[in-house]
This record gives C-alpha cells, structure tokens and sequence, in this order.
C-alpha cells in the first residue's frame, strides 16, 4: 500500500509540479464575492471560519486573454501554508481553473500575498477590498 504523503510533501511536490509545469492552470473553486473588510463570501465569513495561522490571500489582478487588464474585479486565491503556491512573484502570470468542471476561469497578474492573520488590518488600509475569492483545490 503507497503511502501517503505528509503535508511539506504534499507542498514540496506541488513546487515541484509548478517547476516543471509552469503553464498549467491552476485548479481551483469560488467562494463567491469577497469583501476582505467584513470577510464576508457567498458561503461564510472567512474570518470566522478559517484558522489565522497558516493560510495565505494571493492577491491577482485579472486580465483579459490579450493579457490587458480586465474589468473583472479583484481575485483573492487563498491557500495554506505562510507563501504563495509555486513561489509565484509579483508581475507573473498564472492561469486558473475549475477544480471540478475544468472550465478556464481566469488568468491573473500575480500582486501579491498576506498571511489571513494579517488580512483584515490590511483590508481596512486598502483601497480595492472587494472581488471574487477562490481556494486553491
């Protein structure tokens, strides 16, 4: 019987996977509207719900396919860990997915990331707190 991997595998391996395909969009589902100040999406008040400690908010600015900025508000992608998925830098392009459909959603300029502790103190600072949240799958 394989055996299955511990959670820093499971990160080392998808670093891996990130290296050596770059290009593949990433899977992932909606949490709907987003507002970072209240924390509050379609489904629950990510505040309320998710531990502060080990969960990162990638922060995306969406782009149409011409790779212009696009009209479409503000993409919050959150994942565990302290760091972005894949070791992704600011000004990088990542393409994203449907975890369950496979259907494209979208293709961000990575911005940046804050660990969710520190998430809503800099939502009350931030100009744009509000767009589409998404968690990695």
């Amino acid at each position: 019987m394989k055996r299955l991997p511990d959670f820093n595998e499971y990160l080392n391996e998808s670093s891996l996977n990130e290296m050596k395909y770059p290009g593949r969009p990433k899977p992932i589902l909606s949490l709907g509207k987003l507002n970072l100040k209240t924390g509050k999406c379609k489904y629950f008040n990510i505040y309320d719900e998710w531990e502060n400690d080990d969960m990162t908010c990638e922060f995306y600015k969406a782009l149409d396919r011409s790779g212009k900025s696009s009209t479409e508000p503000n993409k919050f992608v959150f994942t565990s860990g302290t760091k972005p998925i894949g070791g992704i830098k600011p000004g990088e392009m990542r393409e994203f997915k449907h975890d369950q459909t496979g259907r494209f959603l979208f293709t961000g300029e990575f911005v940046g990331h804050v660990q969710l502790k520190d998430l809503k103190a800099f939502a009350n600072t931030a100009k744009s707190i509000s767009g589409t949240g998404y968690v990695y799958k």
